[in-house]
């Protein structure tokens, strides 16, 4: 998440990444192998994830 390669091709196109934390990273990783890859989608888990890219 954190190189430029993914930053640089949204940016041609007027998109803006966000890239979240070292702790944040860590999280969304935890929980895509935990619950998403298995379909599971939890209030808590979709609130977890807006704390990180909503302020």
């Amino acid at each position: 998440m954190e190189r430029d390669f993914f930053k640089n091709k949204l940016a041609e196109k007027g998109i803006e990444a966000l890239v979240p934390d070292e702790a944040g990273r860590n999280y969304i990783a935890q929980k895509l192998e935990a619950e998403l890859y298995k379909g599971i989608v939890t209030d808590e888990t979709r609130a977890g994830f807006l704390k990180l890219f909503v302020s």
